[in-house]
């Protein structure tokens, strides 16, 4: 939570304008939906995340192996794999919405056809189209001037765009430098 809120003073949000500091993290085995909702937090919070990595990893307290852990996961955190948790992530939104339709006790079949339909117009645009890093309009928000929405893969883009340096021992995490951009195209060629 601390480094929500140093991410908050310094910077007024974090991803997806989020400007409330997050409390509660749970995970439900169970639930088939569970991996929707960490994916969404994880990319909202990622330079709270980083921060927070980069602590546990510089803090000599901490015993090596949670060290370790920390530096370790801090080396995963690469701009490749954050887009495409992001594509990830919006991929399981718009999939979770399309069960959601079907998830309820009287459902009428005389739609499914249509709803079936929508639902592929929506993977198409999004993900063959282009659209899921469509630039939202240079204002950057709605006519009714609240925050135009923006897909994850938006987010964690825009999130790797600052180029924050995080240090660490004698150790430095930059979450975007000269070849992310690089990078990040190939993660999307190969998917």
């Amino acid at each position: 939570m601390a480094c929500q809120r140093r991410v908050l003073t310094v910077d007024d949000k974090m991803g997806g304008h989020l400007t409330n500091i997050m409390k509660h993290f749970s995970f439900v085995k169970p639930r088939f939906e569970s991996f929707v909702g960490p994916r969404r937090k994880y990319i909202c919070l990622l330079q709270a995340i980083v921060m927070l990595l980069a602590q546990i990893a510089d803090d000599t307290r901490q015993e090596g192996k949670k060290r370790r852990r920390a530096e370790e996961a801090l080396d995963a955190i690469t701009p490749s794999d954050t887009i495409a948790c992001g594509l990830a992530a919006d991929y399981a939104e718009v999939c979770l919405s399309f069960i959601r339709v079907f998830d309820t006790n009287s459902h009428d079949p005389a739609l499914s056809l249509a709803q079936r339909d929508e639902f592929v117009d929506t993977l198409t645009c999004l993900f063959l189209d282009g659209y899921i890093l469509a630039k939202v309009s240079s204002a950057g928000e709605s006519a009714a001037g609240v925050p135009a929405a923006k897909t994850l893969t938006q987010i964690a883009y825009e999130q790797l765009s600052p180029m924050r340096t995080f240090y660490y021992g004698h150790k430095t995490k930059v979450l975007w430098n000269g070849t992310a951009k690089e990078d990040a195209k190939l993660s999307l060629q190969s998917l």
